[in-house]
């Protein structure tokens, strides 16, 4: 079945579910969505989504059964309650037992989120907690310094990094050859570059420009040690980090970096700051407005690497992310909650932006497509993704070698993960210019430049779902 066929019902059109609801409304699926309050359906049908709106209780037998969750493909429990969610996928699995269906649940509980037995009983295929996916986010970008962001794969033996080609920073000028003769040989690779929001291939004669993003893949973190090394402006100031917010997310932030960066929280709330300091221990707490130039001039905004701004607010949290990055502050990086933010932010001075819609929708893309990739990731607010899959027994392209395969022109391979021969053995990391024979159980990434996974299935000859 083509995914451009799927039955998702997503219940809850708040401002998460609205989220979901829009990025899911680009992959031609079939929606439905429900939610007891008829302002926000209105809200969201006003927005021209292509979807089925419903106004009821998601927890009637009858409604859900309308709704058409007897034989939906995903089911998403997006509402703000954690027992409402946790019903409703209930009531989902016993009343219509249909053993395709993924029911997906958003939980503040971490308890529940870890109880994988608990969450089997009550029908929940996967439950998360945003809080946590973004803390995980902000913590990885934090954790390699010059990268907009970071996807990790197997076991962290492979990350691909996106990093920006800065004013003033050594790389622009130099060709793609130059830049990988900086590591050791073969410990990593430029993917692609993206000029534009655009993803294109490039050969190692290609040279770097201002403004460029590049996507590289790495071993471990051999790739942006090699691109610090050559960059001329990162020095001891990549160890200071701000964080405007004292919410639950930027204290686990703070709490997860302080011992190896120079960490300030700002936090408005006297009350808040001092709930704070007894949690933290070396992070500097100060009281204060994160969007107040005084406040940041006083805190030498302008000698620190990174500003990451996790207010409850997304104004407050663009406002002053630009004012850091105006006075000085190298990269910055916003929690917005608004999907409409993103398309935006990129274009003016933001470095990085995270939504929690954006943060989940590939691990949500993954569950949905039967979990036959072992993750999807996007790239970009323009609909670029990474896509890892296994190489099935029968796939065309097994037995082809690896820099012969004549790839769909929306699509750049990035690495592959060749299978150990025997168990337990080790698995081999390629580039794409290698001439390994795929064979059956390789995994590999690609990057999808429009996020268009159906002409892979030319190659891969197995449901392969966009």
């Amino acid at each position: 079945m083509d995914f451009g066929m799927d039955r998702i019902v997503i219940m809850g059109a708040g401002r998460f579910g609205s989220s979901i609801a829009e990025s899911l409304s680009t992959s031609k699926c079939m929606l439905t969505i429900i939610d007891h309050d008829p302002e926000c359906i209105s809200k969201l049908r006003d927005r021209n989504i292509d979807a089925r709106f419903l106004v009821g209780d998601v927890t009637t037998p009858s409604l859900l059964r309308k709704a058409g969750c007897e034989d939906a493909d995903a089911i998403l429990a997006l509402t703000n309650h954690d027992i409402t969610n946790l019903a409703a996928c209930h009531i989902c699995h016993t009343t219509f037992d249909h053993e395709s269906t993924v029911r997906i649940a958003k939980l503040r509980n971490k308890e529940l989120v870890d109880n994988r037995r608990l969450l089997t009983s009550f029908g929940v295929s996967w439950g998360y907690n945003v809080e946590d996916m973004i803390t995980d986010e902000f913590v990885k970008i934090l954790s390699f310094v010059g990268v907009r962001s970071v996807h990790s794969y197997w076991n962290d033996k492979v990350n691909i990094f996106i990093t920006s080609v800065d004013p003033g920073d050594g790389l622009a000028g130099i060709t793609v050859h130059e830049l990988e003769r900086t590591g050791r040989r073969g410990s990593f690779k430029v993917a692609a570059i993206m000029r534009d929001k655009v993803p294109t291939a490039c050969a190692p004669e290609t040279e770097l420009q201002d403004q460029d993003e590049l996507v590289v893949v790495s071993q471990r973190h051999a790739g942006i040690d090699a691109l610090n090394k050559r960059r001329s402006v990162i020095g001891a100031e990549s160890r200071k980090i701000f964080i405007a917010g004292g919410t639950l997310i930027g204290r686990t932030i703070a709490k997860q970096i302080e011992e190896r960066y120079n960490v300030t929280l700002i936090e408005p709330s006297q009350a808040v700051c001092a709930e704070i300091i007894q949690d933290l221990n070396h992070t500097v707490v100060d009281h204060g407005n994160p969007a107040d130039a005084n406040i940041l001039r006083n805190e030498n905004i302008e000698d620190s690497y990174y500003f990451c701004a996790v207010t409850h607010n997304d104004e407050e949290n663009i406002l002053a992310a630009m004012l850091a990055k105006d006075m000085g502050c190298r990269k910055v990086a916003v929690l917005v909650r608004k999907n409409s933010y993103g398309d935006v932010l990129m274009h003016h001075r933001i470095d990085t932006v995270l939504s929690p819609a954006n943060v989940t929708i590939g691990t949500l893309l993954k569950e949905l497509r039967g979990r036959k990739h072992e993750s999807v990731q996007l790239l970009n607010e323009a609909g670029a993704q990474l896509v890892e899959f296994n190489i099935h027994e029968q796939a065309k392209i097994v037995g082809s070698s690896f820099d012969r395969i004549e790839w769909p022109a929306n699509v750049i391979p990035c690495v592959l993960g060749s299978a150990p021969a025997k168990e337990g053995g080790k698995m081999h990391l390629l580039f794409p210019d290698s001439g390994h024979v795929i064979k059956g159980g390789d995994r590999i990434i690609v990057c999808l430049t429009d996020g268009d996974s159906r002409t892979l299935n030319t190659l891969l000859d197995i449901p392969f779902y966009a």
